[in-house]
């Protein structure tokens, strides 16, 4: 946590100040371990991997469903990760927010040994190895019937009940494990890792490959907008930081701040996807722990149909923004398409939901800001597409305080999917062959495929790349001339310095920030 962000933060509480309490680990003014206080309140919060937890001392930071919010995991009190660095330990501090998305991956944290990138983010849905690191038999024998358990179908269950006796261990080997590797592991491996090995869940996929999916694109036509601003912005609901890095990545004076309540996608954007911006864990729906007017700009994208207190979430977004201030929400679904999935709206649900906050608001079918942005139009915020709104599955609104950002903004000279580090899409399987590489777009599991097929309809299905092309890609030399027809199929993508595999042309974890 930059020492920054704290003029930014209140206490979710009451509202009041917080103050850095104590240092256990970190450099110059980034604390990596330590903890806030709320002298009002006489509250601590925790800050684990450089990510402060504004949660409520008897909250527990649980695997949840997304909309239902069901726990799936239970997981640690925010009191004990703070007890834990009051004592000066910040392994078991670290230990105690590794919890399993699902209880799905492997039962013997020794197998962990025995993990390899790429496999899961194929759709693969792996066995746990017999042939265990530390050579033990009891342990081989344990994982040869959990194998057979599983292969007759009955592994929901008992796998889920071994996994919940073992978690201890396993948050301990994780730990370790990450502790030691994480200069040398990718975003991508670390996604794979904790969301397809340790936790068996689909999500590996939506997170490993999500630049350039649809959804991706009409946010990145809108957040497009605020890019170029000085004004801070909020990411709401920030996942693992996939917008967070296009609003900073190369911004060195633009503070933008993501907030999630999942722990783990926080310190997966924090030291992997973009370092140049700050990450809060705390709820997204209901009390916002920032100060009035701290931002120009909040953004929320796939994640506000999620959100059971809407009106709540509106003023809260509405109290944080300045005078000037703008809210975007991308890829919230329609009440009026079935099936309905979470906490719909209607689109004028939606224009009723910002008016009220006294906002002015435009709202966009999916479908027309991905084609907008397919047709370097430009983007046009000078009309309502209310043609398409009442049969568009997925909506996309943005709301101001002000008249000035309706307006058409020119066309971009430069692809926003090209924003960052150069290098060939994940997307896309690679062949050597005669001095060329051949690349073909396979979609890592079927469930992908059905919510992103519309990717084939816009990018190059299979193509060949010259060798020496790649190796400039991966030595970050690629002459713009030769990679900008593959930047315009989506081949080539800009992506965060450590999101791909050294490898496959990923930068080293040289420059890192904590």
């Amino acid at each position: 946590m930059r020492d920054w962000l704290l003029d930014f933060l209140r206490c979710p509480f009451c509202a009041g100040t917080v103050q850095a309490s104590a240092k256990v680990a970190g450099d110059g003014d980034v604390c990596t371990d330590g903890l806030l206080h709320c002298p009002t309140c006489c509250f601590d919060f925790p800050i684990v991997g450089g990510v402060p937890i504004l949660r409520h001392p008897d909250d527990t930071l649980d695997a949840q469903n997304e909309t239902t919010e069901r726990v799936i995991v239970p997981g640690p009190r925010v009191r004990d990760i703070a007890h834990a660095l009051k004592d000066g330990d910040r392994s078991r501090a670290f230990e105690l927010v590794l919890n399993p998305f699902t209880l799905g991956g492997p039962v013997i944290p020794t197998s962990l040994a025995r993990w390899k990138p790429k496999g899961l983010q194929r759709g693969e849905s792996p066995t746990v190895p017999t042939g265990l690191a530390n050579g033990s038999k009891a342990l081989g024998i344990k994982a040869a019937i959990i194998n057979r358990i599983r292969k007759n179908g009955l592994l929901a269950t008992a796998k889920g009940n071994a996994k919940k006796a073992v978690l201890p261990l396993w948050r301990k080997s994780l730990a370790r494990y990450l502790t030691e590797r994480r200069d040398r592991l990718s975003a991508l491996e670390i996604i794979e890792l904790y969301y397809g090995f340790y936790s068996n869940s689909e999500i590996s996929n939506y997170f490993s490959y999500r630049y350039t999916q649809p959804r991706h694109l009409a946010a990145l036509c809108l957040a497009s907008v605020l890019r170029d601003s000085k004004e801070a912005v909020l990411d709401l609901a920030c996942g693992v930081g996939h917008l967070a890095h296009y609003l900073s990545y190369g911004q060195q004076d633009k503070r933008v701040v993501g907030i999630d309540r999942d722990f783990f996608r926080l310190f997966i954007a924090q030291n992997f996807i973009a370092p140049q911006a700050s990450f809060v864990c705390g709820e997204a729906d209901t009390s916002l722990p920032f100060a009035d007017t701290a931002f120009g700009a909040v953004f929320c994208s796939d994640a506000f149909f999620c959100f059971l207190q809407r009106a709540s979430a509106a003023r809260e977004m509405a109290r944080v923004i300045g005078p000037e201030g703008n809210i975007v929400l991308t890829r919230t679904r329609n009440f009026a398409v079935e099936p309905r999935q979470g906490y719909e709206l209607t689109a004028d649900g939606y224009r009723r939901l910002f008016a009220g906050c006294g906002l002015k608001s435009a709202l966009f079918s999916e479908n027309t800001l991905v084609r907008q942005y397919l047709g370097r139009q430009g983007l046009d915020l000078t009309v309502d597409d209310e043609a398409n709104l009442e049969r568009s599955e997925w909506l996309s609104i943005f709301a101001s305080r002000s008249d000035a950002p309706f307006r058409h903004y020119p066309a971009w000279t430069e692809w926003p999917h090209a924003v960052g580090r150069l290098g060939v899409n994940p997307l896309y399987e690679r062949t050597p062959r005669d001095g060329q590489v051949g690349l073909k777009v396979r979609f890592p599991s079927g469930w992908y495929r059905y919510q992103n097929e519309k990717f084939l309809e816009y990018a190059q299905a299979e193509c060949s790349v010259p060798a020496a092309l790649i190796s400039a890609l991966g030595a970050g030399e690629a002459a713009a001339d030769e990679v900008q027809p593959y930047i315009d199929r989506f081949v080539v993508i800009g992506m965060p310095d450590r999101y791909l595999p050294v490898a496959a042309g990923g930068a080293s974890s040289a420059g890192a920030t904590p």
